[in-house]
């Protein structure tokens, strides 16, 4: 994701779309928390200082 950013291809803004409008796709291996998970994805998309260069 936050090689996505760095590289211009995507937006924070635009990978929060995607995420509301299509979801998640999890792996069948996954077997972590995804409420924790999507929950801190959206905090350090959404957070201020995004990224180092502050693209949002």
């Amino acid at each position: 994701m936050a090689t996505l950013v760095e590289n211009g291809i995507v937006t924070p803004t635009q990978i929060l779309g995607r995420i509301d409008n299509y979801g998640i796709e999890w792996p069948d291996t996954y077997d972590a928390d995804k409420d924790v998970a999507l929950g801190r994805a959206r905090n350090r998309l959404a957070g201020p200082g995004k990224f180092d260069d502050g693209r949002g």
